[in-house]
């Protein structure tokens, strides 16, 4: 046990370095081809495409930029891995990493309300008074609440399918609809939470009460 758990940290490790290597070796040739491809598209060799939501428009480079390596990364960390190997075990690292990406695909689509730093700090009067939240620190967050989501959540309701699972699952969920759709929810609550500072406070209280909940829930009574 303690060998295939050395085996799937390194994998998991250097599955990551890999993918990036390979995203930074390889973005220039692919945002040239889709430069030409597509009017609405727009790539200079100055832009750099990771974290740039301008390049393929309305969050979809950023949503490309960050789903393409950690897609590689699935596949070389874990798929590869199970179908060389067989070991059920790296299919594990599929059900951690699906869960995040699914949100993390939501989350960068939503443009409109989550910006990067650099944009929060260009023209703090132009956000003042709707909805808009920092991106970084969402998905920082956002990671946090679907690995305890698929970890203590999916993976424990997998292997022994008690209700108390089931509900840690939808707990999480619940939490990552709050942090997603704050901006939503805000027109139904009586604590407005507009700036990203209140936004970051609000998604600070998600992340430890899911963990609480998680360890909670997860701990295994004598």
């Amino acid at each position: 046990m303690e060998k295939d758990l050395a085996l799937f940290l390194i994998l998991l490790c250097s599955g990551g370095i890999i993918s990036n290597v390979i995203v930074a070796l390889t973005y220039k040739p692919i945002y040239r081809f889709l430069d030409r491809k597509f009017e609405f598209i727009k790539y200079n060799e100055t832009s750099h495409p990771l974290g740039d939501n301008n390049i393929l428009g309305k969050g979809w480079g950023t949503v490309i930029n960050n789903l393409f390596p950690m897609i590689l990364w699935i596949i070389i960390s874990f798929i590869l891995p199970y179908l060389i190997l067989g070991n059920p075990m790296f299919l594990l690292g599929v059900r951690i990493f699906v869960p995040i990406l699914i949100a993390t695909f939501i989350l960068y689509l939503r443009y409109d309300v989550f910006k990067t730093i650099s944009e929060l700090n260009e023209d703090r009067n132009r956000f003042r008074d709707k909805p808009t939240y920092d991106v970084g620190y969402a998905s920082f967050i956002t990671l946090v609440i679907m690995f305890c989501f698929a970890m203590f959540g999916i993976e424990n309701f997998i292997k022994n399918p008690l209700v108390k699972y089931l509900i840690l699952t939808i707990i999480c969920l619940m939490a990552e609809f709050l942090l997603i759709f704050t901006d939503k929810v805000n027109k139904f609550s009586p604590y407005k939470i507009i700036t990203a500072e209140e936004h970051k406070k609000f998604s600070f209280i998600l992340m430890i009460s899911v963990i609480a909940f998680s360890m909670l829930i997860s701990y295994k009574h004598p």
